[in-house]
């Protein structure tokens, strides 16, 4: 089973690089990846590590209510460390590993940490689906077929994640917390019954780490650091575009980070073939560049992705003293 799940996501990822490198000019994408300044490549590290700092700061007020103490260095520490699992193994485990090393940390259930992971990735994708539907508004080219598909994706994938969050309230009700637990017990029952002890109490430890308790203040501050986390490279990649001859908007760069952010959640292994694709098919159909100059584009921000997750995450596991060598442990863990 592993080894047909590794084939199919190397068949998935060397199609979708076909695509991206397809009637390509070499010489004349490394021509411009050359002339690109280092000052755009300082902007995109800067923006990334804020980004990464936003991330941190709201993984502590999703951890407030189980690790008041959690520091956001700390947090920050091992969203790196999880991206960079998520760079060098495919499959995307770094989100679930992150979790179970940040609650060795900070001495907190396994189940909690990895409920606090769901949920910023629940946030993360509500967040991004409206901003997206908020950019279509704004975009000069909206009859593209690539444009028309990722809007109905769009508009399947809300009241999906509204649903989601719906559930969540539901259960951080006291009367809806009461139902769930009953049910979960149920459930549990229909397990063997030398599991169902350990599977129903594994459930109910990770329904509890969905109940934030948080204030209205709290709530706020969630939301703003929210938005905040994918405002913050829109800039970046707009500035980005003028050296490289791409002609868009603000908006439009916006779009562009929502686009990139779905595509990166495809688990090939350090987001090759799925973030290009997706980013050179955005760049051609709807800011109509030219493909030489969006595979360019799309090769300075890859490997400046790649650099930076990597250093910042080996930096992360020597501050934090985590093992490499663990993560296979780590990956059967989680």
């Amino acid at each position: 089973m592993k080894t047909l799940r590794v084939a199919i996501i190397a068949l998935i990822t060397a199609a979708l690089l076909y695509l991206f490198f397809r009637g390509i000019d070499f010489s004349m994408v490394w021509r411009m990846v050359r002339r690109i300044h280092p000052g755009y490549l300082l902007l995109f590290t800067l923006g990334l590590l804020v980004q990464q700092w936003l991330r941190g700061y709201r993984w502590a007020i999703l951890l407030r209510p189980r690790a008041a103490d959690a520091r956001i260095l700390t947090l920050v520490n091992f969203t790196m460390i999880g991206f960079l699992i998520n760079t060098l193994v495919p499959g995307r485990i770094g989100e679930p590993a992150r979790g179970i090393l940040v609650a060795r940390k900070l001495g907190i259930k396994s189940a909690h940490g990895l409920a606090s992971v769901v949920l910023e990735r629940l946030i993360d994708a509500l967040v991004v689906v409206c901003l997206f539907l908020i950019s279509l508004l704004y975009l000069k080219q909206t009859s593209s077929p690539f444009i028309t598909s990722m809007r109905q994706v769009a508009w399947v994938a809300l009241p999906l994640f509204l649903g989601a969050f719906g559930l969540f309230y539901f259960m951080n009700r006291e009367s809806g917390f009461a139902w769930t637990t009953r049910q979960i017990t149920r459930l549990s029952r229909l397990a063997p019954s030398h599991r169902r002890q350990r599977l129903g109490d594994s459930l109910l430890h990770f329904i509890t780490g969905l109940r934030l308790q948080l204030g209205v203040k709290e709530f706020m501050k969630l939301a703003v650091s929210s938005l905040a986390i994918w405002l913050c490279m829109a800039p970046v990649y707009w500035m980005m575009f003028k050296p490289m001859g791409i002609q868009a908007t603000l908006l439009e760069a916006l779009n562009y980070t929502c686009i990139i952010a779905a595509a990166a959640s495809i688990p090939t292994p350090g987001m090759a073939g799925s973030l290009d694709a997706a980013s050179r098919i955005t760049l051609v159909s709807i800011f109509g560049a030219e493909a030489n100059s969006a595979v360019a584009f799309t090769l300075i921000v890859h490997v400046g992705l790649i650099l930076v997750l990597v250093a910042t995450g080996l930096v992360a596991l020597a501050i934090e003293g985590v093992n490499l060598k663990g993560i296979r442990r780590i990956r059967e863990e989680a």
